[in-house]
């Protein structure tokens, strides 16, 4: 069955994992978010919104804003051509796993748990064997925030099983959604610093 354009909107998102860079210097945070900005081109979309140790660049069309640990495996990705306001994500390592935030414009009001489902599926084209790990978690409106649901996924991998915790919410136009994967002994340390994560990056939109 196709997907609905909202879930082809969502591109799916080729992830590695590696330990996550140590913390750089205050005066080197905000040069190295403006580099980032640089390097992929987005200076009209992103402007630098780091604070005390951490880079963080705010998307100007939505508000939301891309928490980046440390100085490597940091990505950035928007439309190359057309109206690149639509669409974008990011990515950054978090406690040792790839944190991937996506976001794209819809005028539709979703549904929070199928526009989850279909960006699982989106992120199962890369992680072959996801399944699902109990039900769905729903968020309430709070502190500005809309409503929001998760739900963790597992990878049967060796030498351990790994959780993918994914995320979803609709603020007005704009839909938001982001991964974060980790090992599933730790699913609950995972499933925790997912909503931080997520809550974080949804202040502004």
């Amino acid at each position: 069955m196709p997907r609905r354009p909202l879930a082809a909107a969502f591109v799916a998102i080729a992830m590695l994992i590696s330990p996550a860079a140590e913390a750089e210097a205050p005066q080197e945070v905000r040069a190295g978010a403006d580099a980032l900005i640089a390097q992929y081109g987005v200076a009209g979309l992103f402007e630098n919104a780091s604070e005390a140790l951490i880079m963080r660049l705010r998307h100007r069309p939505s508000g939301a804003v891309c928490t980046f640990y440390g100085g490597v495996n940091n990505l950035i990705e928007a439309p190359a051509d057309g109206d690149r306001t639509e669409y974008f994500h990011c990515r950054t390592m978090m406690a040792g796993g790839p944190l991937t935030l996506a976001v794209v414009r819809t005028p539709l009001q979703v549904s929070l748990t199928r526009s989850l489902d279909e960006f699982a599926l989106g992120v199962g084209d890369n992680y072959r064997g996801m399944q699902p790990m109990g039900s769905y978690v729903m968020v309430p409106a709070r502190a500005g925030l809309p409503a929001s649901v998760s739900r963790a996924y597992r990878l049967v991998r060796n030498p351990h099983n790994l959780v993918i915790q994914v995320s979803f919410a609709q603020h007005g136009r704009w839909a938001v959604a982001q991964t974060l994967l980790g090992r599933e002994a730790e699913a609950e340390k995972v499933a925790r610093l997912a909503q931080q994560a997520f809550d974080r990056a949804r202040r502004g939109v």
